[in-house]
């Protein structure tokens, strides 16, 4: 299978995992834990190893949702943001303002 479409599939299951995080939990977590699998696949591919530990392509701290910036990290490998089609209007970087807000919102509320 081609990497743009492991990475466009992990998209979209992230898409799905916002549309389902209030009003049906196990569903997504389900999304969540398919974006996971295709991140690890990735990631051994890129590196040999899961977590985001490339050496040569670190993964940083961006959106506050590890799982998320891991992505970040893989798509970053090989420069292919442009490649990926929204999904439900969401572009990769809408949809890590989306989980941005969510981390700010969650931390407020802690305070």
């Amino acid at each position: 299978m081609k990497r743009i479409t492991l990475l466009q599939q992990a998209f979209r299951e992230f898409q799905c995992a916002s549309q389902w995080v209030t009003s049906n939990p196990s569903r997504y977590v389900e999304c969540l834990s398919k974006a996971e699998s295709i991140i690890e696949i990735l990631e051994i591919e890129d590196c040999g190893s899961v977590g985001g530990f490339d050496k040569e392509n670190k993964c940083k701290a961006v959106t506050g949702f590890k799982l998320y910036d891991r992505f970040l990290t893989v798509i970053r490998k090989n420069n292919e943001y442009s490649d990926l089609k929204d999904e439900c209007e969401f572009t990769v970087e809408l949809l890590g303002e989306y989980y941005k807000v969510i981390h700010s919102f969650r931390s407020d509320i802690l305070r």
